[in-house]
């Protein structure tokens, strides 16, 4: 633990992201024990198509196909609560150093495990500048950020998010369209990730039309 984390802890006590439970003031961690491995079991719940673990399962969504290699998810997401909603929301709607850094570790032992990260550049899908300017953060961006530093890579801004109506709010078809409208690359994209692979982030997909778009 940093000395200045150490002293930040004095002042301010940590507590659990998921329970709210005050942690130790040595703690670098965004869960208490209880909770986190509430989450690691989470990581375990079989995927609905293969069976596998979540942390484990390799299915794309079929808009994802032709257009990625590999897909790597975590934990699934779910409209009922769990850990891993509780933390996807908080990193939605403010930043926390110990909870990027949960991310952070957590995602770049599952690319470890998974893939071999040698040459690759991190990029994320970008949040609406809407939601961006109303919360001051970008979800996406700053865990993309950690988990780069986790692996030894660099993170570069490859996308722009232009002006386009929520996904949430529409169909399975209607997510398709709206999402290739939604993105465009950066001018300077192409030459920076010319002869490297790229492993896209976003903190949570669905259909796959977001990714698809951005791929």
């Amino acid at each position: 633990m940093k000395v200045l984390d150490f002293f930040w802890n004095l002042l301010f006590p940590p507590y659990c992201l998921a329970c709210g439970a005050p942690l130790d003031v040595f703690s670098d961690e965004a869960l208490c024990p209880s909770c986190e491995a509430a989450f690691r079991r989470e990581t375990e719940y079989p995927c609905p198509l293969c069976r596998a673990p979540q942390k484990d399962c390799r299915c794309l969504p079929r808009y994802l196909n032709k257009y990625a290699s590999e897909g790597i998810h975590l934990a699934e997401y779910t409209k009922e609560k769990s850990i891993t909603r509780q933390l996807i929301l908080s990193a939605k709607n403010r930043s926390d150093a110990y909870l990027l850094r949960f991310w952070g570790r957590t995602l770049a032992q599952t690319v470890k495990e998974r893939l071999d990260p040698a040459g690759m550049v991190v990029t994320f899908v970008p949040r609406d500048r809407r939601k961006k300017a109303k919360t001051g953060v970008d979800q996406a961006e700053d865990v993309a950020k950690a988990m780069a530093k986790a692996l030894g890579l660099v993170c570069l801004p490859l996308l722009v998010h232009k002006k386009a109506a929520q996904q949430k709010e529409l169909s399975r078809a209607e997510r398709r369209i709206n999402a290739g409208q939604a993105f465009a690359l950066r001018k300077n994209a192409p030459m920076a990730v010319l002869g490297k692979r790229v492993l896209l982030y976003d903190d949570l997909m669905t259909t796959g039309a977001t990714m698809a778009a951005c791929l």
